[in-house]
């Protein structure tokens, strides 16, 4: 698990100054420290290719262009999640929305902020390839829509211009979820030639470490997101996640009463139960107290009669289990939306890291 980037935020020391002249900050050794926690980037690679596969290549720019995959690449840990355009949201298929739009769609469903979006239609493909050609091992034949053989099976070598139909072209008689395992054929090729490939698409590869995982989003029948397997393989592959702009993602902030908590392994410790970790850092006082989880009053169910959003629920009621600990109503942030809304986790002298690691 990778530890967290730490930026200092701008706290500091005013003493004995009608001027405002700040002084310095307190160290991480120190109370008062804050410090911000880089979340896991992720960036969202939209395939797409023509309505019509007869129509004129050089028109890859035009409306007609369906969504044939969005392929989710995370950051450090790197990892690729292949998500088919069959998947089914919100009861409407990836492919049979625009690109940007399917994007945010998976973005939800996932309750996973993705923070850039590439779209990779036949134009985008020429300028990351440009003369550059892919060997692969063909699994099925891809035709055009007459049944006119576009690229055999076995061994072969694509140029730019046959990428996205390769990607997104179901095999003869078979339906969307046909084309995944070129998909999957297509990203280790991808993986295995960073350093030749240009624009965006390839700014985005050589970000990456070696040994990337190439994985395929759960789904359950009828093309249904399998919801419980999704969130285990994020937990598996996204080490410090954020939430959507619906806010479906539990957030919590650590802090340390203490003076001597491990403030980076219990973050990557709450992460790894899937919740949104903004920040770190010590109380202003040192004082030795108990360990406490503090609820805004949205996101108590007693207190909200409205209910609240029962996959909050869910991760709230797994922290404070894990934790062992009870939790305590912070009455002072009743004004917040359950969206908004941040849990503190206060590290006191009787935390265990491993309750909450196991």
């Amino acid at each position: 698990m990778a530890i967290p980037f730490l930026a200092i935020e701008g706290y500091h020391t005013l003493l004995e100054s009608r001027a405002g002249t700040f002084i310095d900050e307190p160290s991480e050794n120190e109370p008062g420290w804050r410090a911000l926690v880089d979340h896991t980037v992720v960036t969202a690679v939209v395939d797409v290719d023509r309505l019509d596969p007869d129509a004129d290549a050089s028109q890859d720019e035009a409306p007609a262009q369906r969504v044939t995959g969005i392929a989710l690449v995370v950051h450090d840990p790197p990892a690729v999640l292949l998500a088919p355009s069959s998947l089914v949201v919100d009861g409407v298929a990836l492919a049979e929305s625009e690109p940007t739009a399917a994007v945010q769609a998976l973005s939800e469903a996932l309750r996973l902020g993705i923070d850039d979006t590439l779209i990779m239609n036949t134009k985008a493909w020429r300028t990351s390839l440009a003369d550059l050609r892919l060997t692969v091992n063909n699994p099925d034949p891809v035709v055009d829509g007459s049944g006119n053989e576009l690229i055999p099976v076995g061994e072969v070598d694509l140029d730019a211009a046959q990428i996205a139909a390769f990607a997104g072209r179901p095999a003869p008689g078979g339906d969307a979820m046909s084309a995944l395992p070129r998909r999957e054929v297509l990203w280790h090729a991808l993986l295995a030639r960073p350093s030749e490939i240009s624009g965006p698409l390839g700014t985005l590869l050589a970000q990456l470490a070696d040994d990337v995982q190439v994985l395929d989003v759960p789904m359950e029948a009828a093309a249904a997101l399998d919801d419980e397997q999704a969130e285990l393989l994020l937990r598996e592959t996204v080490a410090y996640p954020t939430s959507p702009p619906s806010g479906s993602r539990l957030r919590v902030t650590i802090i340390d009463r203490t003076g001597s908590a491990d403030l980076n392994a219990i973050a990557a410790a709450v992460a790894a139960q899937g919740i949104e970790v903004p920040s770190i850092g010590n109380a202003s006082v040192f004082d030795e107290g108990p360990t406490q989880l503090i609820i805004p009053v949205p996101l108590d169910a007693a207190s909200n009669p409205q209910g609240i959003d029962q996959r909050l629920a869910a991760q709230l009621t797994e922290l404070s289990a894990s934790l062992g600990t009870a939790t305590v109503l912070d009455n002072d942030a009743s004004s917040e939306s359950a969206e908004d809304a941040v849990v503190r986790l206060v590290i006191g002298s009787n935390f265990e890291l491993a309750n909450l690691s196991s």
